[in-house]
């Protein structure tokens, strides 16, 4: 009896030791080892799979592309992967390398065949698990990359590591790259351009899926199934540019920079009602060579100068606005020199007459007239003359839809004589500042019968399977004047290109399209160190549709707008007339044209006094 109650105590001692090991063992592998035995299980069972997701693409207002999204591959390898897995002898393997080598530097002949060869077989003799080799691969190219030797054995015998992204393909990367932007545009760096501005809503959602590994891992499923398996492709913009306009501009452009041999010159092209923005192309010479222009910056709304002559109609328009100015109005001008407000101010041509009519003086772009004009009637209150400027928005952000507008201003003088001295000189586009895309909106405001239009660039972004299309409507600012006061600008802006001496006349000589246009001749604020030269204008003058800008900086080979910017504008005028076909029958304006004569018979002749 006591030998069996001695087995049966025995047996349930070993079976309460046996439960505590068990136990303990349970407990170490749950509390102990449990999370890093489930990292070992997941690792071994389950990853993460990064897919990246295809960019929106650009296109021009006839939906055309203009740029799109492709794949970017960056090549790495794994060397001791490689040298593992081969079965080569070492010189084999060697030469290998060497083929290898001779196929990227085909794909990549920035670096040497010997360059890419001493890369490899660095990596190879240290084993390195990863080294980059080749960056900003095509696809066609990485296409062929896959076929070269060592690397034709994929990733799991042959080391090949790929790495894939989107970045912006231009179709044409010479014309209007600037203003549609970076070809990173998943980079938050230097935003510029369309895509820049709209870089959340055209780079698309990248995804991160968990899959199941399988036991030869070469496939994958995802851990749940789901309608989201594939990442958000990016949304497409459409832009209010034409891409066969931003070309005639591109060429127009660059063949005069080149003849001139200017520093950089820009052009913006304007639709007249609605303010869209049908070209916009900037130019640089190339440090290396003095033919070569390319898109560096976007002049056309950062690069803000004193504006010279073309500011003087928007002088010109306070005057006529404040009904203190009238197209015949009478003022000497003399040789073109005079001394106004103890200042001197020169004509860069000797006047015509010695008086002009004020229409006169805008056509002959006299800066004495002008001055004489805008003081005469100021004098006594500049800043009436200079709250008429501000009621333009000329000094006020535009609010354009891509980043980098440059901020415009105008001299702000304290002390009688400086208020004076500023007096006499603003009104022909001295001690104020403003980019080409300022002056481009004003004047197209002339031509939209007195109503400034926001420039518009992107006109409507095109949704996805998330999200619906979006329209950006085009937007009035403000009605800055009248349809009557931007009657008589056209009148005299007309007399500008087609008057008896009007700086323009040369240039639109046998036209068969009236343009209304002003030049502008700017010596640059470092004296010496060259003049701006630039041209802006609308037409048909009797119903604009068109607004044209141009800029050439620092020629060299003349340098007066009325031979250097004025017939880029009639080259690109030229093939718009020639592609637009919606122009109808153009009406010749003449001085007997009813219209003109009211324009006149509404001016009251009032001879400036000749006291200065």
């Amino acid at each position: 009896m006591d030998r069996s109650n001695n087995i049966i105590i025995l047996i349930g001692l070993a079976f309460v030791v046996t439960t505590v090991v068990v136990i303990t063992k349970m407990i170490s592998i749950n509390v102990v080892r449990g999370s890093e035995m489930r990292s070992v299980i997941d690792s071994a069972s389950f990853k993460v799979q990064h897919l990246t997701a295809s960019g929106g693409n650009v296109y021009d207002d006839n939906n055309n592309i203009i740029a799109y999204s492709a794949p970017k591959y960056t090549i790495g390898w794994d060397a001791k992967t490689a040298k593992d897995h081969s079965k080569l002898t070492p010189e084999q393997f060697d030469a290998q390398l060497h083929s290898l080598a001779k196929n990227l530097n085909k794909i990549k002949p920035a670096k040497s065949t010997q360059a890419y060869y001493n890369l490899l077989k660095k990596a190879y003799n240290k084993e390195s698990r990863f080294i980059y080799v080749v960056r900003d691969v095509s696809y066609n190219d990485y296409q062929l990359l896959q076929k070269f030797p060592i690397f034709e054995l994929g990733k799991l015998r042959g080391g090949l590591c790929v790495e894939k992204q989107y970045t912006m393909q231009f179709a044409n990367n010479n014309i209007g790259a600037r203003t549609i932007g970076k070809s990173d545009y998943d980079s938050d760096d230097n935003l510029v351009g369309v895509t820049g501005a709209f870089k959340d809503t055209i780079r698309g959602e990248n995804l991160q899926l968990p899959v199941t590994k399988s036991v030869a891992n070469k496939y994958n499923r995802p851990v749940e199934l789901s309608d989201n398996l594939f990442p958000t492709r990016g949304r497409d913009i459409v832009t209010t540019l034409d891409y066969n306009i931003e070309e005639f501009a591109y060429n127009a452009l660059r063949r005069q920079l080149v003849q001139s041999q200017a520093t950089m010159g820009c052009v913006i092209v304007m639709d007249v009602n609605s303010g869209d923005v049908k070209a916009m192309v900037n130019l640089d010479k190339s440090s290396y060579n003095d033919t070569v222009f390319h898109e560096k910056y976007n002049h056309a709304i950062s690069y803000v100068h004193q504006p010279g002559s073309v500011f003087k109609t928007a002088a010109l328009l306070v005057g006529i606005k404040d009904n203190k100015i009238h197209l015949n109005d009478r003022v000497t001008v003399n040789n073109g020199v005079a001394k106004i407000l103890n200042y001197q101010i020169l004509d860069s041509h000797k006047p015509s007459k010695t008086v002009l009519t004020a229409t006169e003086v805008l056509s002959e772009s006299s800066n004495v007239g002008t001055s004489k004009l805008i003081v005469d009637n100021y004098v006594n209150n500049p800043q009436q003359f200079i709250d008429g400027l501000n009621s333009f928005h000329l000094f006020e952000q535009l609010g354009l839809d891509i980043i980098g507008e440059g901020q415009s201003y105008i001299s702000k003088p304290t002390g009688r004589e400086k208020v004076f001295r500023s007096l006499a000189k603003i009104p022909y586009g001295y001690e104020v500042m403003l980019a080409p895309i300022h002056i481009a909106a004003f004047y197209n405001a002339v031509a939209n019968d007195g109503v400034l239009m926001r420039p518009r660039i992107v006109r409507e972004i095109k949704g996805n399977d998330k999200v619906d299309d979006v329209v950006i409507n085009a937007v009035a600012i403000d009605t800055i004047f009248s349809k009557d006061v931007a009657e008589k600008a056209k009148y005299m802006l007309r007399q500008v290109v087609f008057g008896e001496h009007g700086s323009a006349r040369n240039a639109f000589k046998d036209a068969e399209y009236e343009f209304a246009g002003k030049t502008g001749t700017a010596q640059l604020s470092v004296k010496g160190s060259g003049y701006n030269a630039s041209f802006v204008g609308f037409f048909p003058c009797d119903n604009p549709k068109y607004t044209i800008y141009v800029l050439v900086n620092k020629p060299t080979k003349g340098y007066y707008a009325s031979s250097v910017a004025a017939p880029v504008a009639r080259e690109i005028a030229d093939k718009i007339y020639g592609y637009d076909k919606t122009f109808s029958s153009i009406v010749t304006i003449t001085e007997n044209t009813p219209n003109v004569l009211s324009l006149l018979q509404m001016t009251n002749e009032k001879k400036t006094a000749a006291k200065y």
